[in-house]
């Protein structure tokens, strides 16, 4: 995960904003491949912003090595010790939005979002017995409702109140650490996470694509079924969301929600 900054100079008006983006890879032998993309998080100076009409965004692939190897009759075993053991899992996770995720209030307006659930597929490195890297990518649908009636100083200038859902699809990638504290009851974990999302409002915006952070703090539970590696992980946790602020774009603000969900897994 990186944070960064673009500007077009002092002058430049809408031209300044952080972005943000996500790598991911794998070193074999020495060779390193790796894949990513980074697109815009937050504007910097929004009084002044012009809205593009097209995604401001790259992806990224990369592949390098160690070029001084070439030529040498052997090359230097990785001194980097292999995973204690490996858990791939794909599950599912359910999101109930609360505070102003749920619900965001101005004067005739009112803003909330619901989520149908979301899908992924994780890995988990296990460095030792009690500690692991987890690395997840998911896929979930969220709709943003706006309902209320059009206000005017202070008086309603419609008489029936309007309703409009934006649905929008979205990917994540994230990143943590997980922990298992009881050595009495080792299927026990805490696991904290840092994540990336990328959203696609159904309809036509500009820019098309947004990109947002996210953290989550998890405790769940990674039960064996039998020994032929076969893993049961339920999870609760409490995801915050760092979207501009609905009524005042130029404020990152934290939207917050719980979860629950449960994943199967197979441990390597």
């Amino acid at each position: 995960m990186y944070l960064g900054y673009f500007s077009s100079g002092p002058y430049g008006f809408g031209g300044a904003f952080l972005t943000h983006g996500a790598t991911v890879g794998l070193d074999l032998r020495g060779v390193r491949l790796t894949a990513g993309y980074a697109g815009r998080w937050h504007n910097y100076r929004t009084s002044e912003y012009v809205p593009w009409d097209f995604p401001w965004e790259e992806f990224q692939f990369n592949v390098s090595g160690n070029l001084g190897s070439i030529g040498r009759g052997k090359a230097q075993p990785s001194t980097t010790p292999p995973p204690h053991h490996t858990i791939l899992s794909a599950g599912f996770v359910y999101g109930d939005p609360i505070g102003k995720l749920h619900e965001n209030k101005a004067e005739g307006i009112r803003l909330d979002w619901s989520q149908k659930g979301s899908w992924s597929v994780a890995s988990d490195f296990y460095i030792d017995e009690r500690s692991a890297l987890h690395t997840a990518f998911s896929y979930a649908r969220m709709i943003q409702s706006a309902s209320g009636t059009i206000v005017f100083g202070g008086y309603p200038l419609t008489p029936i109140p309007y309703q409009v859902e934006v649905p929008t699809e979205t990917v994540s990638l994230e990143s943590g650490y997980r922990y298992h504290p009881l050595e009495e009851y080792h299927p026990l974990f805490v696991q904290a996470s840092l994540g990336i999302v990328r959203m696609n409002p159904i309809p036509e915006t500009s820019p098309r694509y947004l990109y947002e952070s996210y953290d989550e703090l998890v405790i769940g539970l990674a039960l064996p079924v039998s020994n032929g590696g076969i893993v049961v992980m339920p999870r609760v946790g409490f995801k915050t969301f760092y979207f501009p602020e609905d009524f005042n774009n130029n404020r990152v603000g934290g939207y917050n929600e719980f979860t629950a969900g449960v994943s199967v897994g197979y441990a390597l």
